[in-house]
């Protein structure tokens, strides 16, 4: 009887110190995980700001992200869309000013697309004018709208690829159990345990 109790009180001495070090390496491990986790959030640009950026400056989330070569395939798009503004509106100011000409029910005045004008530019008459008007009226409108696109386009690809900045694009396929882990809240001890499956 003596024996056994002597065996329990070892074993309770044996627990109480060990236990504070086991406390103290959780301690001491989650420590380290917090430090490895703000030193890697320090490395990779948050979202937002890069979002802001690409806002400021088309591009610069991109190179933000080191995806550089994203930056001038945007330049490229943007440019494009800029371009066909200029063209679309210096026509559709063309066409537009010829058919108020044309309407305005003074027969002195001759616009470049007359066929009264000495001017090489192609001849069309009323309901013409109009229609050439009103075509490329519609072209910068939709130029306008795929210059907002691109530009959006810009903004979300720099927000979606902040986020995906650390994820693991390996061949490695593997589930893995979690470790066991259990806490005490209240009195009352709760496990914690889960599969956690790489894809």
């Amino acid at each position: 009887m003596l024996k056994s109790i002597n065996y329990i009180f070892l074993l309770l001495i044996f627990i109480l110190l060990v236990y504070p070090i086991q406390g103290k390496a959780q301690y001491t491990h989650s420590f380290v995980r917090d430090s490895i986790i703000k030193e890697q959030s320090k490395q990779k640009p948050l979202p937002k700001k890069v979002m802001l950026r690409s806002a400021i400056i088309p591009g610069w989330g991109q190179i933000t992200n080191k995806q550089i070569w994203k930056a001038p395939v945007i330049y490229l798009g943007l440019g494009a869309c800029i371009y066909f503004i200029d063209y679309n509106t210096t026509n559709y100011k063309d066409y537009k000013n010829s058919y108020i000409l044309r309407t305005d029910g003074n027969p002195q005045t001759i616009d470049i697309h007359d066929p009264l004008s000495s001017s090489n530019s192609e001849k069309y008459n009323e309901a013409q004018l109009k229609i050439i008007r009103d075509f490329y009226h519609r072209n910068l409108e939709v130029t306008i709208l795929a210059t907002a696109g691109v530009y959006v386009l810009n903004l979300l690809d720099a927000y979606i690829s902040a986020h995906l900045l650390d994820f693991d694009i390996s061949d490695d396929l593997t589930i893995s159990v979690k470790q066991f882990e259990y806490f005490n809240f209240e009195g009352r001890n709760y496990f914690l345990s889960g599969i956690e499956l790489k894809f």
